[in-house]
């Protein structure tokens, strides 16, 4: 059994288990089946953490690229770096099975189904006594757009402890 398990062509998902783990906490950091996940450009990983933080909702084109190159014009350039860094991020997860994870609608905007992620940050904001814990102060320490979240985490820290 163990034999065919292993050979599936589309890899199951184990009840309770998610197959994509996203870590906010200190440096964000993806992983599917726990195997950290490369990108082709380091903005597709930026893109992701900024879907991450707008929880589920849909991004316009014109947040992204004001989050991911806030010194930039949305002109005809940043919106083909933006379509690049997009493509990357769909065909990193369709290559491990887990496309469904990206929701794009044309002219709406892109976002995440957090349905199907295992996420830290997520966790922490529906009261997971463990991911409350895992808080020590750090979210996405290495993106300038995280601070206000950032602080809105500690904030809420400091007051849960009466401080």
């Amino acid at each position: 059994v163990k034999n065919e398990i292993d050979n599936l062509r589309y890899p199951i998902e184990l009840k309770g288990q998610k197959r994509i783990r996203i870590r906010t906490f200190g440096t964000f950091e993806v992983y599917v089946d726990e195997k950290p996940v490369n990108f082709h450009y380091s903005k597709t990983k930026e893109l992701l953490a900024c879907l991450v933080d707008h929880y589920s909702a849909l991004c316009s084109n014109d947040t992204l690229i004001g989050t991911l190159w806030p010194d930039e014009p949305a002109d005809q350039h940043t919106k083909a770096r933006l379509r690049k860094c997009v493509k990357d991020l769909k065909d990193v997860f369709a290559a491990a099975g887990a496309a469904d994870v990206i929701r794009h609608q044309e002219r709406i905007g892109l976002g995440l189904d957090v349905s199907r992620l295992d996420c830290d940050y997520y966790r922490y904001l529906q009261g997971d006594p463990m991911a409350v814990h895992q808080f020590s102060g750090k979210y996405m320490t290495q993106y300038a757009f995280a601070e206000e979240t950032r602080a809105s985490l500690q904030y809420e820290q400091t007051s849960a402890r009466g401080e």
